[in-house]
């Protein structure tokens, strides 16, 4: 499965979650016709495959952050607290990788100034995740 993707398996099995973004969680970035907020965006920003003397030992610590994009910062934090718990509890199988854990490693807030034409200022939050998996 991969750490990319059981993240967003176990972030779409979360009807708390889905219930706030539906399908808007994106890869690297929001598409530029895509209006509807609250968003999450993903990217990895540490490979984190692990090496023994043999080459690769099955185990990996790669680093996801993951971008809450929302144009209410109360919304955003309440969001923040689902994703919360539902990552740093989960250990366990999901397809044929095992996951032993997710740790949020960091937390940067920003709010963004609104664009030319626009009225509304944007609110984020930068969650950096490191998914401890056995592949």
């Amino acid at each position: 499965m991969g750490a990319e993707r059981l993240l967003v398996a176990l972030l779409g099995s979360s009807s708390e979650i889905t219930r706030r973004v539906g399908d808007r969680l994106f890869p690297l970035e929001i598409p530029s016709g895509e209006k509807r907020l609250p968003a999450l965006v993903y990217a990895r920003i540490t490979g984190g495959d692990g090496h023994d003397l043999s080459g690769g030992s099955g185990h990996a610590t790669p680093v996801f952050q993951l971008t809450i994009v929302a144009d209410d910062y109360g919304e955003l934090v309440e969001l923040a607290d689902a994703i919360r718990k539902r990552v740093q509890p989960f250990r366990g199988w999901m397809g044929e990788d095992y996951c032993g854990g997710i740790t949020i490693q960091n937390q940067i807030d920003r709010k963004l100034q609104p664009v030319s034409g626009e009225e509304r200022s944007l609110f984020e939050r930068d969650l950096d995740l490191m998914i401890r998996i056995r592949q």
